[in-house]
């Protein structure tokens, strides 16, 4: 079965699948790719017209001869260009293109924003309809646990995640004034220093949410006292998506 995960952007849902398919994975930023990147190029012998065959398909073949199972991730499907889009229907649905087929233990996962959140015009109803659609959600206790591991120094923004204080996803204002707080902009806050240009501090908070960027670098006594505020005010409350 094929498989869509839908997401804001920056909550995991690439990082997730490279994690289940490992080095069995091939993967395709549609986003960036020309309807010759998924048909072939096209050549002539004589009066017949071929194509090549795909770089993609070309790597899952190579991958499933060490691989019991192989993984082709469409990421950004939703940001396909309209003949892209069109020329992936064809794979998806019969699992080759011209001459050439998928192998037979490939899987077809794909990642896409929601519309509110930059999708585009690449997913069609039906190309929904090949896929089961999942809505990802990421799963805080277990972004806890991978950043304490990953990044020892960060364990007080960890704990912060795991209890509540700092949401897994959260966003703020609009056009450039906005500021998100999810897995993709917590790591980069974690790995800011300063630069030339802007100290880690002004990196972080043009990074995050306030309330997640308190607890990087509280400066001043008021930051602190709205700090402890907020962890007071968490203090017992239920953990919501």
């Amino acid at each position: 079965m094929n498989l869509m995960l839908i997401g804001m952007p920056g909550v995991g849902k690439t990082a997730i699948i490279e994690s289940i398919y490992g080095d069995g994975l091939v993967k395709v930023l549609v986003s960036t790719m020309l309807e010759e990147d998924i048909g072939g190029l096209p050549y002539r012998e004589g009066h017949i017209e071929h194509r090549t065959q795909p770089k993609f398909i070309r790597e899952l073949h190579d991958k499933a001869k060490n691989n019991a199972q192989v993984c082709l991730f469409l990421d950004e499907l939703d940001k396909a260009r309209q003949e892209v889009a069109d020329t992936l229907l064809t794979l998806i649905q019969s699992r080759k293109i011209n001459e050439w087929e998928l192998p037979k233990n490939c899987k077809i996962v794909a990642a896409a924003n929601p519309p509110e959140f930059g999708g585009g015009n690449g997913i069609s109803e039906p190309m929904q309809s090949r896929f089961s659609i999942i809505n990802w959600v990421p799963d805080p206790i277990k972004w806890a646990d991978w950043c304490a591991a990953k990044y020892p120094q960060a364990k007080d923004i960890a704990d912060a995640v795991r209890g509540g204080q700092i949401p897994i996803y959260d966003r703020v204002g609009y056009g450039l004034d906005a500021r998100t707080t999810c897995p993709r902009t917590l790591e980069m806050a974690i790995l800011a220093e300063d630069c030339d240009l802007a100290s880690r501090l002004e990196k972080i908070k043009g990074l995050l949410t306030p309330q997640a960027a308190s607890f990087f670098a509280p400066q001043s006594s008021t930051e602190k006292r709205a700090r402890d505020v907020i962890v007071a005010k968490k203090q017992g409350e239920v953990l919501r998506f």
